[in-house]
C-alpha cells in the first residue's frame, strides 16, 4: 500500500476499536434472538397451524385465535425489545464512526448512557473477538488510507449507504414473494379439499401475523432503500464537490456530518437483516465494496484537488 494519508486503516483495528464493534455486535445479536421470537410467532407458528388446519378443519379457530394474540405479543414486548437494543447498537456503532473518521461527535446522537465496557461484560465479549476477528477487523477497506482523510471519510460513508441498499433489495423481493406463494397455497389447497369458505377465511385469518410481517418488512425495507438512495446520491454530491470542484476541507467535513447525522438516524429506524442472507453474500459484496473503494481512491489520486 502507497504511503498512508490518514490513520483509517490503522485505528480501526485498535483494541477500543475492536471491542465497540463486539459490543455492537453483540447488541446486534441480542436483538436478532428478539427478532427469533418474532419469526416464531409470527411466521413459523401460525404456518405450522395453518398446514394443519388444511388437513384437519377443526384447527382452523386454533389458528385464528393464535394468530390474534400473537399480534399483541410482537406488538407489545418482542418488537420493544428489538428495537431498545438496536438503539444501543446505532450509538456504538456512531462513536466508532466519529472516532474512525475523525468527525466531531453529535450530543443529540450518542448519549452518555452508552457504556460499551457494560455491553462487553454482560455478553462477554472479550473473550469473543480472537474468534469474531474476520468479522469484525477491516469495517472499512483499506485503500481509503492514501487519500486525505476529507477524501476517504466520504469514500467510507458511500460505502455505508451502498453495502446495506443491496442486502435490503434482496430481503424485500424473497418476502414478497414468500406472502403471496403463501396465500395461493392456502386458496388453492382449499379449493381442491372442497373446505368450506368460513374455514379457508379462518386458516387466512390464523396468518395474519405472518402476512403482516412479511407487508410491514416489505415496506420498510423498501422505505430504507428510498432513503439509503438518498443518502448515497448526497454522498456522490458530496465526492463531486471534493474530488471534481476542489471544495475546502472544512466545508466538506460539515457536511460529512451533517450525512453522518442521517446514516444515524437511517441505522435507527432501519429494520434488521436476518444474518444467514448477510453471510451468504457477505464475501461477495465485501469484495464489491473493496473494489469500488479502489475506484474512487485512484480518481481522487487523478484529480488536481489533492
Amino acid at each position: 500500500m502507497a504511503h498512508l494519508m490518514n490513520t483509517i486503516p490503522e485505528s480501526q483495528v485498535e483494541r477500543k476499536q475492536l471491542e465497540r464493534l463486539a459490543a455492537q455486535r453483540e447488541l446486534y445479536s441480542a436483538a436478532k434472538v428478539w427478532y427469533g421470537w418474532q419469526l416464531l410467532i409470527t411466521t413459523a407458528i401460525p404456518i405450522i397451524l395453518a398446514l394443519i388446519a388444511l388437513i384437519k378443519e377443526e384447527f382452523s379457530t386454533i389458528s385464528a385465535v393464535f394468530g390474534a394474540a400473537s399480534l399483541f405479543v410482537d406488538a407489545y414486548l418482542v418488537d420493544r425489545n428489538i428495537k431498545s437494543r438496536k438503539e444501543r447498537a446505532v450509538k456504538i456503532q456512531e462513536l466508532f464512526d466519529c472516532d474512525i473518521l475523525q468527525l466531531p461527535s453529535s450530543p443529540l446522537k450518542v448519549a452518555d448512557d452508552i457504556k460499551v465496557e457494560e455491553v462487553l461484560r454482560h455478553y462477554k465479549a472479550h473473550a469473543k473477538i480472537p474468534t469474531n476477528i474476520e468479522k469484525i477487523v477491516g469495517w472499512y477497506s483499506k485503500e481509503v488510507g492514501e487519500v486525505p482523510i476529507h477524501i476517504a471519510r466520504i469514500i467510507c460513508q458511500r460505502t455505508n449507504c451502498w453495502w446495506d441498499a443491496t442486502l435490503r433489495k434482496r430481503f424485500a423481493h424473497f418476502l414478497k414473494y414468500s406472502s403471496v406463494v403463501a396465500l395461493i397455497i392456502v386458496l388453492s389447497v382449499g379449493c381442491y379439499r372442497e373446505m368450506d369458505i368460513t374455514s379457508i377465511l379462518l386458516i387466512i385469518a390464523g396468518l395474519t401475523p405472518f402476512f403482516q410481517y412479511c407487508i410491514k418488512q416489505h415496506n420498510d425495507n423498501v422505505d430504507a432503500i428510498k432513503r439509503l438512495d438518498e443518502l448515497y446520491y448526497f454522498a456522490a454530491q458530496l465526492w463531486n464537490r471534493a474530488v471534481h470542484d476542489c471544495g475546502a476541507e472544512e466545508i466538506l467535513t460539515l457536511e460529512s456530518r451533517r450525512l453522518q447525522d442521517e446514516i444515524f438516524n437511517y441505522r435507527t429506524n432501519n429494520p434488521l437483516i436476518l444474518d444467514w442472507l448477510y453471510n451468504k453474500f457477505r464475501d461477495e459484496d465485501e469484495a464489491t465494496m473493496n473494489a469500488s473503494a479502489r475506484l474512487l481512491v485512484d480518481e481522487a489520486l487523478a484529480s488536481n484537488c489533492l
